[in-house]
C-alpha cells in the first residue's frame, strides 16, 4: 500500500508538471513573428493587418548596407513590434502604429550574420553567428536601459561552432547538427549531432539526436540548411536528395521526439515571407500567393523517427524537472531509499565497460575537442554517480579513462583524455580532450 500511495503521489505530480511545462517560454501558444528578405515585403497587403508593420521595416531597410539575403524578423506583441536586421545589432521598437525607436544606442556592427534573436524571460538575445573568420555560438543579452548588447557567459561553450536550426525548449536552447569552422586554422568539420545549453545554469553539453534506420545519414548529409523553421511547439527541417529522401524532419519542443514527414511543402524552403503563429505559418510562395502550413496538423500524420537524446542531467533540469519542484524530488530520494538497495561500485565499471557504451561515451567526449574538464564534469559524461565518496569516485574514474583511452588508442592510434594540472591549484588533476 504504501508503494501504490507513493507511485499515486508520482503520477499526480508528472501530470501537474506536463501541464505546467505548456507554459514556458519555449511552447507560448501567442509565439508570432514575420520574417522577411529586405524589400520582398513591399507592397504585400497582408501586413497591413500590423499597424507600425510597414513602417519599421522601412527602418530597417535603411539602415547601412545589406545583403539581399540578409533577415529581417519582426517579432509580435500584441500592438508592439520589435525588429532586428540579420547582421546588425538594432532593435527597432513600434507601438500601435506610432513613432519607430532603435534600442540601441550605438553604432557598432557585430560578427553575428545568421544569429538567432529571440525574446525569453521579457530580455532579448541573440545567439550564435559567424563573422570575420569563424562560427561562434556566444550568448548575448540586450540591456535595453545601457540601449547595449552584453556578453553572457556560458559553460563549456563549444569552440567554432555554429548551428542555424536553434530549438527554444522549456529548459533552454537545443542546437542540432551544425559544424565548426575557423579559417585561421583551415578548421572546418561537421558535427553529427548537437549540444543543449541549460537556460538555468548557462551550461553547454552534447546530446545525442538517435533516428532509426535511414533517416540519421539523410538528416546529417542532405539536409538543407537554411530551410530551419520554427512554431509554437514544433522546429522543421527540410532534407533533399533522392525522391525517398525528400522530407520534412519535424521536432517536438515538449517530448523532443523526431518525426519525418515525406514531400510535400518544399515552395516553403524559397520563400522570401513567411509570418508564424502558433503553429501555424502562413507564406509567400514563388508566384507570389500566400499559402498557409498547419505544423500540428501535419506532425499528427507524420511518422516518428527518433529522439533527442539529453544526459539526465539535462533531462533533470529541462523544465519537467522545474515544474516538479522540490518536495518531488525529496519524494523520489526517500522512495528510492526505502525500497531500492545501493549499486555496487564494481556494477558501474562494468556495465560501461560494455563496447557500444564506451563508444557513446567516446562520441561524447569528442564533442569537447580542446576542452579542459574537471573531475566533476568528466564523471557526468561517464556517469558515474554524485553519490559516491570522493575516493571511490576517483577510482571508477581512473578505471574508466584506461578502458576509453586503450580504445581509442587500437582504434585512433593516440589518447582520447590526458591528466593535467589545474592552473589555479596544482594539487587539483584536470583533464584535457584530444580527439
Amino acid at each position: 500500500m504504501k508503494i501504490h500511495s507513493c507511485l499515486t503521489f508520482l503520477f499526480v505530480f508528472v501530470v501537474f508538471s506536463l501541464r505546467i511545462s505548456g507554459q514556458t517560454p519555449g511552447s507560448d501558444s501567442t509565439f508570432s513573428y514575420i520574417s522577411t528578405f529586405p524589400r520582398a515585403w513591399e507592397n504585400v497587403e497582408l501586413l497591413e493587418r500590423w499597424p507600425g508593420l510597414v513602417p519599421i521595416l522601412e527602418a530597417m531597410d535603411a539602415k547601412g548596407n545589406f545583403s539581399s539575403t540578409d533577415r529581417r524578423t519582426v517579432w509580435v506583441e500584441g500592438d508592439v513590434l520589435y525588429g532586428y536586421n540579420d547582421c546588425g545589432l538594432d532593435i527597432f521598437k513600434a507601438e500601435g502604429g506610432q513613432r519607430i525607436d532603435n534600442l540601441y544606442f550605438y553604432d557598432n556592427k557585430g560578427y553575428n550574420c545568421t544569429t538567432r534573436f529571440f525574446k525569453r524571460d521579457g530580455r532579448f538575445y541573440l545567439l550564435g553567428g559567424y563573422g570575420y573568420w569563424q562560427f561562434h555560438v556566444d550568448l548575448m543579452e540586450f540591456d535595453e536601459r545601457k540601449g547595449a548588447w552584453e556578453l553572457v557567459h556560458t559553460q563549456n561553450q563549444p569552440k567554432d561552432y555554429l548551428s542555424r536550426q536553434l530549438l527554444m525548449t522549456p529548459g533552454g536552447v537545443v542546437a542540432i547538427v551544425g559544424g565548426y569552422f575557423n579559417s585561421r586554422y583551415d578548421f572546418s568539420v561537421r558535427e553529427d549531432h548537437g549540444f543543449f545549453l541549460d537556460w538555468t545554469t548557462k551550461t553547454w553539453s552534447p546530446i545525442r539526436i538517435e533516428l532509426e534506420g535511414d533517416y540519421g545519414r539523410v538528416l546529417r548529409e542532405k539536409k538543407v540548411s537554411e530551410s530551419w523553421f520554427e512554431t509554437a511547439h514544433f522546429g522543421l527541417f527540410f532534407s533533399a536528395g533522392e525522391p525517398k529522401e525528400n522530407g520534412i524532419f519535424i521536432f517536438d519542443k515538449q517530448t523532443l521526439e523526431v518525426f519525418f514527414y515525406p514531400e510535400g511543402h518544399r515552395d516553403l524552403i524559397p520563400t522570401t515571407l513567411h509570418i508564424v503563429e502558433g503553429d501555424v505559418i502562413t507564406y509567400l510562395d514563388q508566384p507570389g500567393n500566400f499559402r498557409k502550413l498547419d505544423v500540428a496538423q501535419m506532425r499528427a500524420s507524420a511518422r516518428k523517427v527518433g529522439r533527442i537524446v539529453l544526459t539526465p542531467d539535462q533531462q533533470k533540469n529541462s523544465g519537467y524537472g522545474y515544474a516538479l519542484g522540490g518536495l518531488f524530488v525529496l519524494s523520489l530520494v526517500a522512495f528510492f531509499r526505502r525500497h531500492l538497495k545501493k549499486r555496487k561500485a564494481d556494477e558501474v565499471v562494468v556495465q560501461m565497460g560494455v563496447s557500444g557504451e564506451l563508444d557513446d561515451i567516446i562520441r561524447t567526449l569528442e564533442g569537447y575537442p580542446g576542452a579542459v574538464l574537471t573531475g566533476d564534469e568528466l564523471n557526468l559524461i561517464l556517469h558515474l554517480g554524485a553519490d559516491k565518496s570522493v575516493e571511490s569516485s576517483r577510482v571508477e574514474r581512473a578505471r574508466l579513462i584506461k578502458k576509453i583511452n586503450a580504445k581509442y588508442n587500437a582504434e585512433r592510434g593516440k589518447q582520447l583524455i590526458h591528466r593535467t594540472r589545474n592552473a589555479d591549484d596544482k594539487r587539483i588533476i584536470d583533464y584535457r580532450i584530444t580527439p
